[in-house]
């Protein structure tokens, strides 16, 4: 495991380390944030992996600004999205958890629907409504609990048995 965690963490650094030399500005900052984003995610894989799990923190974002700066990172990635709702919403929730989560919604979306929309709002109840939309096929009910699993993809179509490889909605969920 070490050894792993070596390899993933290495080339991090590297760019952390060339990114360092370029000049100050924003694009420089966005993907310095990046990085540490990578840098994160990469760890807690490997705690899962290894079984030690740490909880992120949970703390108060919002929701409005995480999204909008999800929508911003895929344009400037040439695959924009869908982005509509509420002027602010804020919850307490893990930020580079949900993050996660919302990224593997969307890149599901973009892989097997070829469109994703983000949808915020907060109900009449006080409840907040988060949706990623497509227009693709779906998930046929059968397959709905396994794609929570770690590591656990299915087809294109998402009609065949799941295969493994990914990490899967269930590791950005936990």
């Amino acid at each position: 495991m070490a050894a792993i965690s070596h390899d993933l963490n290495t080339p991090i650094t590297e760019l952390r380390l060339q990114m360092e030399l370029l000049d100050d500005g924003p694009e420089r900052d966005d993907m310095l944030d990046s990085l540490d984003e990578l840098r994160a995610m990469v760890r807690e894989t490997l705690n899962f992996v290894r079984g030690d799990a740490v909880q992120e923190a949970t703390v108060e974002i919002s929701l409005t600004v995480l999204i909008d700066d999800l929508a911003k990172r895929y344009t400037t990635m040439g695959t924009p999205i869908g982005w509509h709702g509420a002027s602010e919403i804020t919850c307490r929730c893990r930020p580079l958890a949900l993050k996660r989560a919302l990224t593997n919604l969307i890149d599901n979306a973009l892989k097997h629907a070829g469109d994703a929309t983000v949808s915020l709002f907060k109900a009449s109840d006080g409840d907040i409504h988060l949706e990623v939309l497509d227009h693709g096929t779906g998930i046929e009910p059968a397959w709905l609990t396994q794609v929570f699993e770690p590591f656990v993809q299915l087809s294109q179509t998402g009609t065949d048995h799941p295969q493994g490889g990914g990490l899967g909605l269930g590791l950005a969920i936990a």
